[in-house]
């Protein structure tokens, strides 16, 4: 249970994800598909931290061997990077990721990333309706599973500038995370690294529920999924320049799932005279 405090913040922070019609529909359909983080296909996933120490003292070798020093620029294989990629990589297997966007605005660098085609809409929840979503599946599931609301920082690795970025911010909302895992190298390594990006993806603007089960390991599936309550949708935006007919095929299937209240309104980006 979320204290009345809590619940007041989470109501207030609006979330969006920008979806295709056919993983739109599939939401409707089953509910909220949390994929494991190794199905991402950004490399960097649960790298940047890693990575941002060999990167900065590369970075400050190379400054001074330009400078005449004799400085040793050091490699890859000098900070055993290639073993530990090797178990990030496989601790990406135990970490379930859902992304959403928290900007109050449309981004049309996300329409064209994730709607990827003229059928996309934007949809609408808040903190407390997702959070309230994995409750739901995690009380059904024994509470076996484990999670944390976090709010991403975006980090240049190897910028000295960022380095104060690292102590990172605390997690909106958890549920027993922190201290439910014997906090093995390769466990920690990735679930702290989950919680930053490579700056080159700050336009996503995103939150990030990261969910694992207490029985730490790969497990076969490859994602889980969270039913979704009627009033999990607060509003669906339709991409740019969508069609009447494409706007009556999302009413329609809203009505057909249930969903019979939410607002459905054109792109912000289609408010100019034709």
């Amino acid at each position: 249970m979320i204290e009345a405090d809590k619940t007041q913040q989470l109501e207030q922070i609006p979330l969006y994800r920008y979806l295709t019609f056919n993983r739109f529909l599939e939401t409707l359909d089953k509910g909220l598909f949390i994929p494991k983080a190794s199905l991402f296909e950004d490399r960097w996933e649960a790298m940047v931290s890693w990575m941002h120490d060999f990167l900065k003292e590369r970075n400050d070798a190379r400054s001074a061997s330009e400078s005449g020093e004799d400085e040793k620029v050091p490699t890859l294989d000098d900070y055993c990077i290639p073993g530990n990629h090797k178990h990030i990589c496989e601790g990406k297997k135990e970490v379930y990721v859902s992304c959403w966007n928290k900007a109050n605005h449309e981004c049309v660098a996300m329409w064209k990333l994730y709607g990827k085609d003229e059928n996309a809409v934007m949809l609408e929840t808040n903190a407390k309706e997702l959070t309230d979503a994995f409750d739901n599946f995690n009380n059904s599931e024994n509470k076996e599973w484990l999670a944390c609301l976090k709010e991403l920082e975006y980090v240049l690795p190897g910028d000295w500038n960022y380095d104060k970025v690292f102590d990172g911010k605390e997690p909106l909302w958890m549920n027993g995370f922190e201290g439910g895992f014997s906090h093995s190298f390769r466990f920690h390594c990735t679930y702290t690294g989950l919680q930053y990006k490579h700056i080159s993806y700050a336009f996503e603007n995103e939150y990030r529920l990261l969910a694992a089960h207490k029985d730490r390991g790969e497990r076969q599936d490859k994602g889980i999924v969270l039913p979704l309550g009627q009033s999990f949708i607060k509003r669906v935006i339709l991409q740019p320049n969508s069609s009447d007919i494409f706007e009556g095929k999302v009413r329609d299937c809203l009505k057909k799932y249930n969903f019979n209240d939410v607002p459905v309104q054109t792109s912000f980006l289609d408010e100019l005279p034709p």
